[in-house]
């Protein structure tokens, strides 16, 4: 997506209210809560247009920084009076000492790369973390959910349970959490991607991304059932996105 203002715009319109990022937002709070230390350092890469850095901060989290490679995302960060700035997923392990976060954020940052290339970042993310710090990750999860938010957004891969072994493996990390969600929406979301693989194969034009806010009442609806899920799910077994909270071993765990 990178420089796509259009794109960007309806994210920072669309963040504080949409079911879909107020639900992702919530359960990186609730493990921000449950698994970091009091006033933990966060950083959130890539953090987009910033709406879940606003979202921590107005929920009191006070030490957050957030990097993303666009341009076209830090000026709507700079909107907000973010800590913000530019920065390379690839490289941002040498950016920052090692062991000197407590979180780090990666919700549908590494969808770009191939899978070879996900797990180096990860690595990178391990060496920022002080030991028992815990990274927050969120993929887009499985092929048979592709549809044209994929091609706007330019979605490399769709990450498949398998790939998590490589990406946080044993030996570094203690996998914590993992949920597919939305699992009581995932059959609406099967139909509509495959509409829009339908249309897309008869030739019709690709049609704009998923970020808009539905109509008052079906947000509503779509965030309560989100909520019921969350809070009576802990590992739901299926959906278009992956959420995954890992925690850093320590050296004598990894001895």
């Amino acid at each position: 997506m990178l420089n796509n203002e259009e794109e960007y715009r309806l994210m920072a319109e669309a963040e504080p209210t949409l079911w879909w990022y107020r639900t992702l937002h919530r359960l990186v709070e609730a493990s921000i809560r449950t698994y970091a230390p009091p006033h933990p350092r966060i950083l959130d890469i890539p953090c987009g247009s910033g709406g879940l850095l606003q979202y921590l901060k107005n929920r009191g989290f006070s030490k957050t920084e957030g990097i993303d490679v666009s341009p076209t995302a830090l000026k709507f960060c700079k909107q907000r009076n973010l800590d913000a700035s530019e920065g390379d997923l690839r490289t941002v392990g040498s950016r920052f000492a090692e062991d000197c976060f407590d979180v780090v954020i990666c919700n549908d940052g590494l969808y770009f790369f191939p899978l070879k290339d996900q797990v180096l970042i990860v690595n990178q993310f391990f060496k920022l973390l002080k030991p028992n710090g815990i990274v927050c990750a969120n993929f887009p999860a499985r092929r048979i959910f592709r549809g044209s938010h994929d091609t706007q957004v330019g979605i490399l891969r769709r990450t498949e349970s398998q790939d998590l072994v490589e990406l946080f493996p044993s030996e570094q990390f203690q996998v914590l959490r993992l949920t597919s969600w939305p699992f009581l929406l995932s059959p609406l979301i099967l139909l509509a991607r495959a509409i829009q693989r339908l249309r897309r194969w008869c030739g019709h034009p690709a049609q704009r991304s998923d970020v808009e806010v539905p109509a008052a009442p079906i947000n509503f609806a779509f965030g309560t059932l989100c909520r019921i899920e969350t809070a009576l799910i802990r590992n739901a077994p299926f959906g278009s996105s992956m959420f995954v909270v890992a925690r850093k071993r320590s050296i004598a765990e990894s001895a």
